[in-house]
């Protein structure tokens, strides 16, 4: 499963930094996250306590389920981890089922991004065909550095991300179902300097398929932005 713990951590560190500092750009950095992430939530609001140490692990569970749900929304079948299955997939053709929230500053946005994407979503033990592996990196890391440059804004934006990739050799293409949120706020980085910053949580398939019309049809709700969502269960979990 593609997204490992190296990008979670930083954003957790980047987080916290905001969240104890004297004079954030951002006040109630978490809360101010997760209350975004509630305006999305249709059940139970995801549960705010005040407690960095608990509404830090809701916000990173809050933004997965939210894009899952968005997700479902969009492709008409679920993302469920390494789980997932696409319905006309190849013969058991999975190649990752990425997923990972990260944050990424203005100061060092092009480093960042590749690094992020290279090493954190597909890196070199990643199942994506050899054909494919620099074109899927390279075409995800030019994608969010289109995001980041986006102005600073006010809650959580909803974006799919869909490709298809056609193998040379004519034996399984490769089909992307993927779904992001994401926001651009001011925030403290390590170094405690203020910067254009990007959070964005992404949840996706990369799959096989054998022609064009494998492909899975979108969603009723189009783009999948405005689909109300059935988190309430799940909030119950955190409460």
């Amino acid at each position: 499963m593609g997204g490992n713990s190296t990008t979670v951590n930083n954003t957790n560190t980047i987080i916290n930094i905001n969240q104890s500092a004297p004079n954030p750009p951002t006040p109630n950095f978490i809360e101010t996250m997760l209350g975004w992430a509630n305006n999305l939530n249709s059940g139970s609001p995801f549960p705010i306590t005040g407690d960095p140490a608990k509404d830090l692990p809701t916000l990173q569970t809050a933004v997965q389920q939210i894009a899952a749900a968005y997700f479902q929304q969009k492709y008409n079948y679920g993302w469920n981890g390494p789980n997932t299955t696409p319905p006309n997939y190849n013969n058991g053709d999975i190649f990752d089922t990425p997923s990972d929230f990260t944050n990424v500053a203005q100061n060092v946005i092009n480093v960042s991004i590749n690094t992020y994407v290279t090493n954190d979503l597909f890196p070199s033990s990643s199942k994506i065909p050899h054909w494919a592996i620099k074109q899927v990196r390279g075409d995800l890391a030019t994608w969010i550095q289109n995001v980041a440059k986006n102005p600073v804004i006010v809650g959580w934006q909803i974006d799919p991300y869909t490709r298809y990739y056609t193998d040379p050799d004519g034996k399984v293409n490769l089909a992307v179902d993927a779904q992001t949120i994401w926001t651009v706020v001011t925030a403290l980085d390590q170094n405690g300097n203020q910067q254009k910053t990007l959070f964005l949580e992404f949840v996706g398939v990369y799959y096989g398929v054998k022609a064009t019309v494998d492909l899975t049809p979108p969603g009723h709700g189009g783009d999948g932005k405005n689909a109300p969502l059935a988190l309430e269960e799940k909030v119950k979990e955190l409460e």
